[in-house]
C-alpha cells in the first residue's frame, strides 16, 4: 500500500459526517411541492470488497501495521472499494427512463437531477415542503421511498426525503466517550462545541493540525448557505 504523496488531499477511511438539517428533529410539512420545481438528490450504492475494506480501516489505524497511516487517493479509493461501474450504469439507464439526468458519480452514488413530478414517479412518493424546528427548509416524503426494481437490484438507497438518512457502515472509532447530546437532540446537528466535547478538545491549547494530513468525506445533500450557518456557529 503506498503512502499519499505530500501534497495530495488524503482520503482517510474515518468518516466525519456534517449532520446538516437532513438529521435534525422530525420536519413539519408545509405545503405541496410544485411539480416543475427541480431537485438534486443521489442513489447511494453499496462498496465493493466490503470485508477488505474493513480489514484496511483496521490496518490504517493499528500502530505497528504495514499500512499504519498510509492513506489512499479518492483514485485508489474508488478503484478498489468503490461501487461496480455496471451498477452505476444500471442506475443511469433506470433513472433516464423517468427523465431523471446525472450530475455527477462517487466512489458510492450517482448523483441526480429531476422534476418533483418525475421523482414522484420514479420513487413512488409525494414530496412536501417542509420546516425544520431550527427554521431550515426542505422536502420530505411522508411515505417511504419505494426504488425502482432495477435501483433495488443492485442495492441502491435514497436518503433524501426522510427524517433520517441510514447511518455509514464503514469507520474507524476514534473516541471511546459517550454519545455526545448536542444543543438540539441526541442525533444531531452537530455543532464546534459538541465537537470538542466529543473528541477532548483541549479549550486552552493551540493546535494548529500541523504535519498531519487529515480526510473529510462528507456525503448528502445540502447547501452552501446549510454551510455557512454551520461555521458561523
Amino acid at each position: 500500500m503506498r503512502k499519499i504523496a505530500e501534497n495530495f488531499p488524503a482520503v482517510t477511511a474515518v468518516v466525519i459526517v456534517l449532520l446538516t438539517a437532513a438529521s435534525a428533529p422530525a420536519q413539519k410539512p408545509v405545503s405541496a411541492a410544485p411539480p416543475n420545481q427541480l431537485v438534486q438528490f443521489s442513489v447511494y450504492l453499496p462498496l465493493q470488497n466490503s470485508s477488505e475494506l474493513d480489514q484496511l480501516i483496521t490496518s490504517l489505524h493499528t500502530q505497528g501495521s504495514p499500512n499504519y497511516q498510509h492513506w489512499l487517493t479518492p483514485q485508489q479509493f474508488r478503484q478498489q472499494f468503490g461501487a461496480s461501474p455496471s451498477a452505476i450504469a444500471q442506475v443511469q439507464s433506470e433513472m433516464a427512463e423517468y427523465g431523471i439526468t446525472v450530475l455527477g458519480t462517487t466512489s458510492h452514488s450517482v448523483q441526480l437531477q429531476g422534476t418533483v413530478a418525475a421523482i414522484e414517479k420514479c420513487l413512488g412518493v409525494t414530496l412536501l415542503n417542509a420546516t425544520y424546528p431550527n427554521g431550515s427548509q426542505g422536502l420530505v416524503s411522508t411515505t417511504p421511498v419505494k426504488l425502482p426494481t432495477a435501483v433495488s437490484q443492485v442495492g441502491g438507497q435514497v436518503a433524501s426525503f426522510a427524517a433520517l438518512p441510514p447511518h455509514h457502515t464503514h469507520g474507524s472509532l476514534l473516541s471511546t466517550s459517550p454519545i455526545v447530546a448536542n444543543e438540539f437532540s441526541p442525533i444531531g446537528p452537530y455543532l464546534t462545541p459538541d465537537f470538542k466535547q466529543a473528541y477532548d478538545f483541549p479549550s486552552g491549547a493551540v493546535l494548529t493540525g500541523k504535519g498531519r494530513k487529515i480526510g473529510i468525506v462528507d456525503s448528502g445533500d445540502f447547501l452552501p448557505s446549510d454551510m455557512a450557518l454551520y461555521f458561523e456557529a
